[in-house]
Parts: structure tokens; sequence; C-alpha cells
């Protein structure tokens, strides 16, 4: 239920923001390119990490549209907003270094769906530093 409740508030968050503050993004392992925008499907970035660190940039809740592929990284998310990641069937995270966590995250309010993630120490890591707060829905 506080999934549910926090999910919501997420979307409803995302839909008041205003344009200039809310953004979506757009991965694409095959198609994208890190030097493209990222900010249309046309124009997809290549990694998700490329992505995240755009969205922990900009003000306000972010949403990440990752395609079906394979990404073959360690992500690291430190967000003080809202950050959304939507994978598309078929899209999995495998770990570039399998010593560390696949994905780090250090601190914001994170929403992961649709994800596959594997190969790393552990899967999704939420231990940030003792003053972050963490709010992490799945």
């Amino acid at each position: 239920m506080r999934l549910r409740h926090w999910t919501y508030s997420c979307v409803l968050i995302a839909t008041i923001a205003t344009a200039a503050q809310a953004a979506a993004f757009f991965v694409d392992a095959d198609r994208g390119n890190d030097s493209n925008p990222g900010t249309s499907a046309a124009w997809p970035f290549q990694t998700i990490q490329r992505a995240i660190d755009e969205a922990a940039g900009r003000p306000g809740p972010d949403m990440i549209q990752i395609a079906s592929g394979e990404y073959q990284e360690n992500l690291s998310i430190s967000d003080p907003a809202c950050l959304m990641l939507s994978g598309a069937s078929g899209a999995t995270v495998m770990a570039a270094n399998s010593s560390e966590a696949v994905i780090a995250i250090d601190s914001g309010d994170i929403s992961i769906s649709g994800l596959t993630v594997t190969g790393g120490v552990v899967g999704i890591s939420a231990a940030g530093a003792q003053a972050a707060s963490i709010r992490l829905g799945l």
C-alpha cells in the first residue's frame, strides 16, 4: 500500500510540476548515443547512467524510459528529487563490475520498474550516507 501511495505521489508531483522542471529522458542501448539530447525516443542516450546524471542536474521529478536491450553498467543514483526508471519488456542491467552493486542508490525518492538486474555483488543497494534520505519503490 505504501509503494502504491508513494508511486501515485510521484506521478502527481510529476503532473503538477512545470515543463521547465520535470523532464523525461530516453535510453536505447542499440540506437542511442550519449551525445544525443536524450529527450525523445528519436534521440535517446545509449547508457542509463548518462540519463541519471542528466536528471540529477535538473530540478523536479524526472522519468527515464529504458528501451529493451542489455545495458552493461553499474549505476549510481543520487537525486534529491523524484526519479522514476521504467524499463520496457526485456530491459536488463548487467554489472560492468561484478564486485559492486548493479544499482547503488545514495539518496532520493527512486522508483524502479520493469528492469531485470543481474551480475553484481548485490542487485540494488540503497545505503546512502547517514544524513541522506532514501525512498525506494520497486
